[in-house]
């Protein structure tokens, strides 16, 4: 009997597919109008400065201002939900779906009621980040139409505002 190795062989029929998970990259994307891609980069500012403006040193974590008003015990953590709450207001004015309106409004009391515990809700403060967890869940929904289930970079940032 003589066998023949057939595995380096292909016929012109024979196609290889590759199977792997989407990416949410994968996802298509619209390209926004300018007006929606500007109020949305001021929205992104907006989050930028209440939780990602200062980069503590030795570490991967930026604290905003919303940490330094999360000192002041209760009134602090009041006024952060005056940046948070026109996030939610503007994107809702952008025609946000309103299960988008309700998990904005979820991530905002996450942070508001763990924030509410003296020194544990100061750390969470600076890691929690819900305005630029809630911008993001905005861009992607205006981009795809979709509401992730969860984000790519865990509320973090992509990148500084230009």
């Amino acid at each position: 009997m003589i066998f023949e190795n057939n595995s380096n062989k292909t016929s012109a029929h024979q196609t290889e597919t590759v199977t792997s998970k989407p990416t949410f990259d994968a996802v298509h994307r619209i390209q926004l109008p300018p007006e929606t891609e500007a109020e949305l980069k001021t929205l992104e500012n907006i989050a930028w400065t209440m939780e990602n403006l200062i980069p503590l040193p030795a570490t991967s974590v930026r604290i905003g201002l919303d940490s330094f008003l999360g000192l002041i015990p209760v009134v602090g953590d009041v006024f952060t939900l005056v940046p948070a709450a026109y996030v939610v207001r503007s994107a809702a004015r952008l025609g946000a779906s309103r299960r988008l309106l309700i998990r904005m409004v979820l991530n905002i009391m996450v942070d508001l009621v763990v924030g509410i515990v003296p020194v544990i809700g100061d750390i969470f403060d600076a890691t929690w980040n819900a305005s630029t967890r809630n911008t993001q869940l905005l861009r992607i929904w205006l981009e795809t139409g979709t509401i992730p289930k969860q984000l790519p970079n865990a509320g973090q940032p992509e990148h500084s505002p230009a």
